[in-house]
């Protein structure tokens, strides 16, 4: 593996400016409280005309009830459909964000959400639109995750992500850890941002304790973005259960099973206790103590990999996510003196 650092990653702090707004949180896709405002229509007209087209009604039956809240990437609005197969539903419409068509593969998206579907782990999804990335899926009706809502249902957590990990995804596409890292570097760079003097020897360090990692260990579809707000308890019909939900696919890729224990682990906050607990869960049995080493490892890649990913998209105009990307590498920095 190639663990070489590129002259062009280094520089001053990760994100000079630190006086942006604050990370907004995910709330969407959760009770009606979690609505913030109404809205206007957001999609454009070529948008909405290929829309309404696909699910075979006009455009004068789509009515928009409310912008609902932001999560780290997209824009997400209610729609209500008054006429059609769907009619009388209410449906989450997601608009992609700045500078997300550098980051995401919608083609891979929508394979992933088909092979996911069969199995119920997400909401319904009744349009999605490869070119543009606009996706409409059913709005649930119940609550949405944070951390304390994983600290206290570890077992269901778990069960969802044993059901995930088992699903045979033949066709499904890799997530390519080491790719993507180098993939935002390059974005990075030729926006003209610099990174950390600390960035580089960081680099090799997390890429070398990935290579002590067991190759043998059979990947499987993954999620790959478990922050607790992708987690949804409710139901998406009323004539359906209520059910644990995974939400927002768009990183989803054939991965190590441990990198999704991993994020969940470190998005919640979990304790020293409450980890245990999770693999525990997970395996069904007692975790190795290399099984804990692997998902520590995973953690701190994650955290390189998401600072680089937030500094890009700061650099495509996304000020928010410049307190989330010094959080996520100045925790890593943190990790790395302690250890070394």
């Amino acid at each position: 593996m190639d663990v070489s650092v590129s002259p062009e990653l280094q520089g001053a702090s990760l994100f000079p400016n630190k006086e942006s707004a604050a990370l907004k949180q995910k709330v969407y896709f959760s009770f009606r409280g979690a609505k913030v405002c109404p809205v206007s229509e957001p999609l454009t007209a070529g948008q909405l005309k290929k829309m309404t087209k696909e699910l075979d009604i006009e455009t004068r039956h789509v009515v928009w009830q409310d912008t609902l809240g932001g999560g780290l990437t997209n824009e997400n609005f209610l729609m209500l459909l008054e006429d059609g197969e769907h009619k009388g539903r209410e449906f989450v419409v997601r608009i992609p964000g700045l500078g997300t068509e550098a980051l995401i593969d919608r083609a891979q998206e929508y394979q992933h959400l088909e092979i996911i579907k069969r199995e119920g782990l997400d909401a319904e999804t009744i349009y999605f639109d490869v070119e543009s990335g606009v996706k409409a899926t059913a709005f649930v009706e119940g609550v949405t995750y944070h951390k304390q809502y994983i600290e206290k249902n570890l077992p269901e957590v778990a069960a969802c992500l044993r059901k995930l990990h088992g699903l045979s995804a033949s066709k499904a596409k890799p997530f390519n850890f080491r790719g993507m890292l180098e993939h935002y570097e390059k974005l990075v760079i030729d926006t003209g941002a610099k990174f950390p003097e600390s960035y580089g020897r960081i680099k090799l360090w997390v890429n070398s304790r990935l290579e002590s990692l067991d190759s043998k260990k059979p990947p499987s579809l993954c999620h790959n973005d478990l922050v607790p707000e992708n987690l949804i308890f409710g139901r998406d019909r009323r004539d359906r259960p209520e059910q644990l939900f995974l939400i927002d696919w768009e990183y989803s890729g054939i991965n190590d099973p441990m990198f999704d224990l991993a994020s969940c682990a470190l998005e919640a906050e979990l304790n020293e206790e409450q980890v245990h607990q999770l693999l525990a869960n997970y395996f069904q049995r007692q975790p190795s103590s290399e099984e804990h080493q692997r998902l520590e490892h995973w953690q701190n890649a994650q955290d390189l990999l998401w600072s680089v990913w937030a500094l890009y998209k700061v650099q495509a105009g996304d000020a928010s996510l410049s307190d989330y990307g010094n959080r996520r590498y100045d925790r890593l920095q943190k990790t790395f003196h302690r250890l070394n």
